[in-house]
């Protein structure tokens, strides 16, 4: 029976180039990892001279990626994960390369976000109080020329959604002769 092998940190090779780095991207980001999380087993110390260069070759080459979602992602996971003596060097690479920290990027995310619902949410009740105040206008007309406006009518009225076709039935119900003319083709 084979025995399962179980590699620790110590076992992935050192980054060492960021030429390297760039040939084995994946293996980069796993090393970069697992620096970073040699260093939270160890407690509160600082990495080796040789881990840091391999988190940050790694963080390089993931800024350099042309597919933003995939740089974002990589970009954020390493950063994410690094030690905090290292992370402001990161950050400062990444922001060199004109990326932010996910930190940075999901805030900015929600605001953007929470901003453009509160617009979306404005927008929307604007437009249905336009409706509701054209269809509640078109009934009152339709009463005040005496039209028998039965509940299907009533219905249908303020169950549209379309202000250009209220507009349309409350300019026709001031010369038309009966409720069909008002809300006919």
């Amino acid at each position: 029976m084979l025995r399962p092998v179980l590699l620790g940190p110590r076992d992935l090779p050192h980054l060492a180039s960021v030429d390297y780095a760039r040939e084995h991207l994946l293996l980069a980001v796993l090393v970069a990892l697992a620096r970073s999380a040699e260093v939270d087993a160890r407690g509160p110390r600082d990495l080796t001279p040789e881990a840091e260069a391999d988190v940050l070759r790694a963080a390089e080459v993931v800024t350099e990626l042309t597919d933003p979602r995939q740089r974002q992602r990589l970009a954020s996971l390493i950063e994410g994960a690094a030690p905090a003596a290292i992370r402001a060097t990161i950050l400062k690479l990444l922001e060199k390369r004109g990326m932010r920290s996910l930190e940075i990027i999901r805030e900015e995310g929600r605001s953007e976000g929470r901003a453009e619902g509160r617009n979306e949410g404005r927008a929307e009740g604007r437009n249905e109080g336009e409706v509701r105040g054209e269809a509640r206008t078109l009934l009152k007309l339709l009463r005040l020329r005496c039209f028998v406006v039965d509940d299907v009518t009533v219905e249908r009225i303020l169950g549209t959604t379309e202000v250009a076709l209220l507009d349309q039935w409350i300019e026709r119900s001031l010369s038309a002769r009966s409720l069909a003319e008002v809300l006919g083709g």
